[in-house]
């Protein structure tokens, strides 16, 4: 609660733009918070258990699980549509708007449909929907949030905005979580739902309100179509070859551009070890919880609460030091500390459960700290403002495709390898733990290549 307080009360008197959009910044940290809630309602648990309601089976919740990743290459259309905008905002409240009520809508229409065939597969097509406008949307967004953020407030905001945003999501996990089991326990599964879907609803109205009275900071284009029409003068309508002509709103976007920046090819390499470490074991560790070591959900819930707290608290410290020892500190070693993170997951069984998992979950927080908002960073300042939003589709478009290549390699390993067991120095290892074990090895190496990235950032303003 200090944390959220002090950030509020936050008006950047240091900096001159941080003063004109302090204001829409905090309103942007609020719809992150409610964001957040939003896709915890939507995903893990409670997905599964709606998808389960209406008959999915296990396999159908693991390809549901990955739409996500799937859908990420509609962020290179992305780059041809907010690429010629003048504007942004209108566009990225449309399709918040359509978003979050398709959010609501994946429990709502399945329950006017429930006694027919149509209620499962309404679900899942508007889920796939809900992840296709949001990989569109999502570049344009993100510009605009970066547009209101001072180059040198950004390692303390977006901590701050991060750690606020998990406060809020743990508290919401737990009061929904706690309304769900007894909703059900006294009125049905139905009604339950029906509860879930009302929250998101209220959600989504105050997000069109906070989008709605947040500032845009004029785009690059605009800018630049600006500066040069004041060039002309009034009196002379006609151009002569003197003068300049006004910029047409038109942009020709080229997917290989990012391409030809070396410091976004740099960051990219890095991006793709991340992902593929991150996506080859990532998904198996919530099965390796249920299925092998057998844990309650509530335990389970209970751990990632506690996780959530300590990144709440740790967030803003990783921020500070950001600050002062750069991105790719924190990067490093946040990278490090969540491959030890699946090391301590391939050396988890059953019989030490009890004492590695409270561990295990809090180092993990430790290392989630750190990361997204430090490599957030790292890819922004590669890529160059003019192509920025091209930049972030194409970035986002390929890490995500290969994130689902490698679950999707991994998958195959698992079922190959079956219920095999190697056993090294007397421990056992499963096909899941040795999936940790190549994860971590992954990461390892994408640790290594951070730190090389960093020298050779040294002197610019990368580092």
């Amino acid at each position: 609660m200090g944390i959220a307080i002090s950030f509020w009360r936050n008006r950047d008197k240091e900096v001159k733009d941080g003063i004109r959009y302090g204001r829409s910044r905090r309103l942007f940290t609020t719809d992150l918070s409610l964001a957040t809630n939003i896709n915890t309602f939507t995903s893990g648990p409670f997905l599964a258990g709606w998808v389960t309601y209406l008959g999915g089976s296990d396999a159908l919740n693991g390809i549901i699980a990955a739409v996500p990743s799937l859908a990420t290459p509609i962020q290179l259309l992305s780059a041809f549509f907010f690429g010629s905008l003048k504007r942004r905002k209108l566009a990225v409240i449309i399709f918040a708007s359509i978003i979050k009520l398709f959010s609501a809508m994946i429990f709502l229409l399945p329950l006017v449909l429930f006694d027919t065939k149509l209620a499962l597969p309404s679900m899942i097509f508007l889920y796939i929907m809900i992840h296709v406008l949001t990989n569109f949307s999502g570049p344009g967004g993100t510009n605009w949030i970066v547009d209101l953020v001072p180059h040198q407030m950004r390692s303390k905001y977006f901590a701050n905005r991060e750690a606020i945003s998990l406060a809020v999501g743990a508290i919401a996990m737990l009061i929904v979580g706690r309304a769900v089991d007894v909703i059900t326990a006294s009125s049905g599964r139905k009604s339950a739902f029906l509860f879930i879907a009302c929250v998101i609803l209220v959600h989504t109205v105050i997000n069109i309100v906070i989008l709605i009275l947040a500032d845009e900071p004029k785009t690059k284009q605009a800018q630049l179509i600006e500066e040069q029409t004041t060039q002309i003068e009034p009196t002379n309508p006609k151009h002569t070859p003197d003068t300049p002509k006004p910029v047409k709103n038109k942009t020709q976007i080229k997917l290989w551009e990012p391409f030809r920046h070396k410091a976004f090819v740099q960051v990219f390499y890095m991006m793709l070890l991340w992902n593929i470490g991150a996506s080859f074991a990532g998904p198996f560790s919530s099965v390796y919880q249920v299925k092998t070591l057998s844990l309650s959900f509530t335990y389970i819930t209970v751990l990632s609460v506690i996780s959530m707290v300590c990144r709440v608290f740790l967030i803003p410290l990783a921020g500070k030091l950001a600050s002062r020892k750069g991105y790719y500190f924190v990067c490093y070693w946040s990278i490090v500390l969540i491959a030890i993170h699946y090391v301590l997951w391939a050396f988890t069984i059953k019989e030490n459960a009890w004492i590695l998992l409270p561990i295990l979950f809090v180092e993990s927080a430790v290392g989630f700290a750190g990361i997204n908002f430090s490599m957030f960073n790292i890819q922004i300042a590669a890529m160059p403002e003019e192509i920025r939003t091209t930049c972030l589709s194409v970035m986002n478009a390929l890490t995500g495709i290969l994130g689902f290549g490698c679950t999707f390699i991994a998958s195959i390993l698992v079922n190959q390898m079956g219920d095999i067991t190697v056993k090294i120095i007397g421990f056992p290892f499963s096909s899941l733990q040795i999936l940790f074990f190549i994860a971590a090895v992954l990461l390892f190496a994408c640790a290594a290549y951070t730190i090389k990235l960093s020298k050779l950032h040294k002197r610019s303003r990368l580092s």
